[in-house]
């Protein structure tokens, strides 16, 4: 289950690091250089990112509170300073969708255009009773596909503080998980479909676009720095996977004391994860130490100095694991996202043979029904009553932050100017035509 990625961390310098570090508040640039564990984090969506561009073809892209560059600032105003959100919108570039229309029929049919993507990197301040204030970070990932559509909303949430972070990688379910057991059965109790050999390779399915004459959008992490599953292993369910993260060490499942959470948290990885500030200054001394030719904790006793290399070996440790969840259920959803897009365009061949009337057209219909089946995704496509049912649901899961408890908290540290944009960035609302 992905044990080629077991010990590797996410990397500390990426694209999506030079986003931050040009585009982002003062504060925020600083804690990506000063608070443990943000540069990993920050890091690692950028490795959700290259995985989405890579599959995709996802790109930067202007929404209505966006710039041309897809960024949108939100600073606290009360206090100012306190808190820093930097966010990037992305969409499927046309290219990549007129490309998708001409796919090669040998070639596994391209899913839908995402109806909406987002990312934040964020660092906040809060109060203490009785004094004092904690420093707090944040980060997220969240792809939505088109709200008909079955495939569940990807959510990659990793934030917390320097001593305990809140790890929370879900697929958001379009139907319910106590009543619809089919659904649940498909998305969450059985292994997904294989992903298709190309992109095992590496190759993607922007080569296959770039091979059929389309310009694709140039990947924000350099090759060497993405996740690539390997060939020969086969991809977990999620309750399989769910279920190994219940015994790393370090993880304990996170309860929150939201409603709303607690049940968007059925279709989540959601953890408490262990996160020693101490260990993390050991490592980071121990690699300048290593760099000026010294040996680190050398004015140490070596009893603090054995405490600070077992806290780096436990920082590590518990970030290799996030890394590899994370990118296992990235590539769990995609393997999904792609077996409905295959399940709907043999769908939609199967409706184009019955409309011919002709003699071959139920024989069209059953092998297309069949390849449905084959791969992965529902036969048929749905009826119309569950695709109202999806439409409902991804309607809701976008737009979650107009029914989080914690929203109306929002408003009087950002106004209610920059808590509207934030949200309706979120919920993917474009620009104006």
């Amino acid at each position: 289950m992905a044990a080629a990625v077991d010990s590797v961390m996410p990397p500390t310098d990426s694209a999506l690091h030079t986003l931050v570090r040009e585009h982002g508040q003062p504060q925020l640039v600083s804690a990506l250089e000063e608070f443990p564990g943000l540069s990993e984090l920050v890091g690692l969506q950028a490795e959700v990112l290259a995985r989405l561009e890579q599959v995709l073809g996802v790109a930067p892209a202007r929404t209505k509170h966006t710039d041309d560059n897809g960024i949108l600032k939100c600073q606290s105003l009360n206090p100012p300073g306190a808190a820093a959100n930097l966010f990037r919108s992305y969409r499927t570039p046309a290219s990549a969708a007129s490309a998708a229309a001409s796919h090669v029929p040998s070639t596994p049919p391209p899913p839908p255009p995402l109806r909406t993507m987002t990312q934040a990197v964020s660092t906040y301040t809060m109060p203490l009773p009785g004094g004092g204030s904690m420093r707090r970070i944040y980060t997220k990932t969240t792809a939505s596909p088109p709200d008909g559509w079955p495939t569940p909303q990807l959510d990659v949430e990793v934030g917390g503080t320097d001593s305990e972070l809140i790890f929370y990688v879900a697929l958001g379910p379009k139907a319910s998980l106590t009543s619809d057991i089919s659904y649940m059965d498909k998305y969450y109790n059985k292994p997904p479909p294989p992903l298709p050999e190309a992109l095992l390779a590496g190759a993607g399915a922007l080569a296959g676009r770039a091979a059929a004459g389309a310009a694709a959008p140039a990947p924000a992490t350099p090759p060497e720095q993405q996740h690539q599953q390997p060939k020969d292993q086969s991809l977990p369910s999620f309750k399989a996977l769910e279920a190994e993260a219940r015994q790393t060490p370090g993880f304990s499942p996170f309860v929150s004391p939201s409603l709303w959470v607690r049940a968007l948290a059925a279709g989540a990885l959601c953890f408490n994860v262990a996160w020693d500030p101490a260990g993390t200054a050991a490592g980071t001394a121990a690699a300048a130490g290593g760099a000026a030719g010294t040996a680190p904790g050398g004015g140490a006793t070596g009893a603090a100095a054995t405490a600070k290399e077992s806290g780096s070996e436990s920082n590590a440790a518990a970030m290799a694991a996030m890394r590899r969840y994370t990118l296992t259920l990235v590539d769990v959803w995609l393997a999904h996202f792609l077996a409905d897009a295959a399940a709907n365009a043999a769908a939609a061949a199967g409706a184009a043979a019955s409309l011919d009337g002709d003699e071959g057209g139920a024989g069209e219909r059953e092998q297309s029904e069949r390849e449905a089946a084959a791969a992965g995704g529902w036969v048929g496509g749905g009826d119309a009553w569950e695709r109202e049912g999806w439409r409902r649901a991804g309607g809701v899961l976008r737009n979650h932050m107009r029914f989080d408890p914690l929203t109306p908290m929002l408003y009087p540290v950002f106004g209610e100017a920059q808590v509207t944009a934030w949200m309706e960035t979120v919920a993917g609302e474009e620009a104006a035509a």
